[in-house]
């Protein structure tokens, strides 16, 4: 998000709206900048050549490719305003929302990054993201034959947009292409609003809408890190001691403040809080699964809606406005989960729906101020004339609030839906969605090495045939039975003896469904399938895997080459195995190219490149990789 204020005057028609900022805005005189554009681009090339990306495969060929389309963007301005002395300038701007908020966005990735490693790792990339958003914005301006007003202004939305998606290394292209929306977004869908034209979407809330709908119709979400960000900003899995509700909670009684915005928060707030306590006391169980607010969407009520350019302006507006949103969270979570999307894109997807419901809903803000005035005594404070001591007002209700869920079982650690046992009560007792949060509840204890819980799946799925397909559940027997479970590689070789079963899984190809590709290939391996061992089909299943993105496929295919298993013995091809792995985030290939180019009297040997897959393994989950290795 970006609070931008409200004092946007593009095209004011002589009428520039009150600012409701406590800080003054800071104008600098306007001067010719013809080279500003190219210090940026310089840097952005410059920061290339650092380690951290010229030693990974692809990031070097994007940033060269970005800053040659910038360049040749500038160089056409150039020439095209070669003889006007008074163009392709700029003038500073410094915004106190947009300080502010860098500021505060940048005290959570101080936070965040002490609990997770990929945060550091990737801050490099946030400076190149920030390089390429000022000198996309200047060249866009200059473009529009405007003034590039510089600030702090990209600021806050490369960090917001950072914190609700990011793209892996492989695939960082789209993260410069999410932030050109961001920005193109921002200047060409406008509005005439009070009189003022002005841009109708949250600038990184409207990239992230258009971009989750794509990765979800696409099914490429696994490019990002969307669901690891949601997870990792609960640094409670991590520390039980910490407290993120505490941080978030603090920094956005800052911005509540000094841009009163109190009562947007609020208002989303209180409505997930009757929505989530409602279904609770229907039904015995939970919306969010193991929290009353997940962590991420408790960020998104502070830092996502809480615009004031985007949002209404008065009381009554502000007040509907959080209150969809949190009814549209509460429905999009259920609709996400019931489709099988990751459900991190659930407090995205409604934004710009709201934004574009600002201009009605101040309509009936102002109505229901007209009438709470014609009829109570006293109301006359609620007018825009009294909005920041009302706020200091909606302030004191918030901090209650947040006290009372805090203090409870709402939002704490110790939330029932964090133990199985409840979960395994609720499904015997025939609660609505116990029995699917259950099983993937035991699916992923189970892979993380807790053998009993594959068996507890397994027999839930016996009782609970509706729970899974055929092919599906055949394909957990294979995966449980290779993370080492006996009883699954018992059920596995037994339901093969049904032909559905084993065509289902080896029309894995057609179907394109890694999964069975993988699952097949390593019983050709065991020896569990209807035949003997056949490790040219089980090597051919197994890379079929991997072409269809499986990581854990790709890791495997490169085992076998870096050992001679079922394949010949080339490094060459391990290496390249193993990089798709480790850039799926698969952490047991980064670990072994750390060994692998740690290796002495190999042609690939290469200290360097060991101690960048290191760092990658350690910020990807192989924490004992952080320490140093000297």
């Amino acid at each position: 998000m970006t609070i931008t204020s409200v004092d946007n005057t593009q095209e004011s028609g002589g009428r520039t709206p009150s600012r409701i900022s406590l800080i003054p805005i800071v104008e600098g005189s306007s001067s010719r900048g013809i080279l500003l554009p190219a210090l940026f681009i310089g840097a952005i090339v410059g920061v290339s050549a650092l380690p951290r990306i010229a030693l990974h495969d692809t990031l070097p060929l994007i940033h060269l490719s970005v800053a040659g389309l910038l360049s040749i963007w500038y160089l056409m301005l150039c020439q095209r305003d070669r003889k006007k002395p008074d163009g392709l300038k700029y003038r500073f701007h410094l915004s106190a929302p947009h300080y502010v908020q860098a500021c505060l966005h940048l005290t959570i990735y101080v936070y965040w990054g002490f609990y997770w490693e990929l945060v550091a790792h990737n801050g490099l990339l946030f400076v190149t993201q920030i390089l390429f958003a000022f000198a996309f914005e200047g060249l866009l301006n200059w473009s529009r034959g405007k003034e590039w007003r510089l600030g702090f202004g990209p600021f806050p939305i490369i960090f917001s947009t950072n914190l609700f998606l990011t793209f892996k290394d492989e695939w960082f292209v789209y993260q410069f292409a999410l932030i050109a929306v961001g920005f193109l977004a921002k200047e060409f869908i406008v509005w005439r609003r009070d009189g003022v034209r002005t841009h109708i979407f949250n600038p990184s809330a409207f990239a992230l809408f258009l971009f989750a709908i794509v990765l979800i119709t696409t099914g490429q979400s696994d490019k990002t890190w969307v669901s690891q960000l949601s997870a990792t900003l609960d640094t409670r899995l991590i520390d039980p001691d910490s407290n993120p509700y505490l941080l978030l909670f603090a920094l956005g009684l800052i911005a509540q403040l000094l841009f009163q915005v109190t009562l947007v928060t609020l208002a989303s707030a209180m409505m997930l809080f009757l929505l989530v306590s409602t279904y609770g006391a229907v039904t015995g169980t939970f919306w969010f699964v193991d929290t009353g607010i997940p962590i991420a969407v408790f960020l998104g009520l502070h830092l996502l809606i809480t615009d004031p350019a985007t949002s209404p302006r008065n009381t009554f507006g502000r007040f509907l406005f959080g209150a969809i949103y949190g009814v549209g969270v509460f429905a999009l979570y259920g609709l996400l989960d019931y489709f099988g999307e990751p459900l991190a894109y659930d407090k995205l997807l409604f934004v710009p729906v709201l934004n574009l419901l600002v201009i009605p809903l101040d309509r009936v803000g102002r109505w229901l101020q007209r009438v709470c005035t014609q009829f109570l005594d006293g109301v006359r404070l609620l007018k825009n004339t009294a909005f920041k001591q009302w706020n200091l007002v909606h302030m004191m209700i918030w901090i209650g609030l947040f006290s009372w869920m805090y203090t409870t079982e709402f939002i704490e650690s110790d939330h029932p839906g964090r133990q199985l046992s409840h979960w395994e009560t609720s499904c015997s007792q025939e609660r609505p969605n116990a029995c699917s949060n259950l099983a993937e509840t035991l699916k992923s204890r189970c892979i993380a090495g807790a053998l009993d819980r594959c068996t507890e799946l397994s027999e839930l799925y016996v009782r609970k045939p509706e729970l899974t397909t055929p092919l599906e559940r055949q394909i957990w027997f294979g995966i449980a039975c290779d993370v080492g479970s006996q009883n699954e590689c018992a059920l596995y070789r037994r339901n093969l003896s049904e032909d559905m079963n084993a065509e289902l899984l080896e029309s894995c190809l057609a179907d394109k469904n890694a999964e069975s590709c993988y699952v097949i290939g390593s019983s050709y391996f065991k020896g569990i399938n209807r035949g003997p061992v056949d490790r040219d089909k089980a090597y051919n299943y197994i890379i079929s895997g991997c072409e269809l993105g499986l990581g854990k496929s790709c890791a495997v295919a490169g085992m076998m080459h870096q050992f001679g298993v079922s394949a010949g013995q080339d490094v060459g091809k391990a290496v390249s195995f193993h990089k798709l792995a480790c850039g799926r985030s698969f952490t047991p290939s980064c670990v072994s190219l750390t060994d692998l180019y740690a290796t002495p009297n190999l042609s690939i040997t290469s200290g360097e490149l060991s101690d960048w897959y290191r760092a990658k393994a350690c910020a990807i989950g192989a924490r004992p990789l952080c320490s140093d290795p000297s």
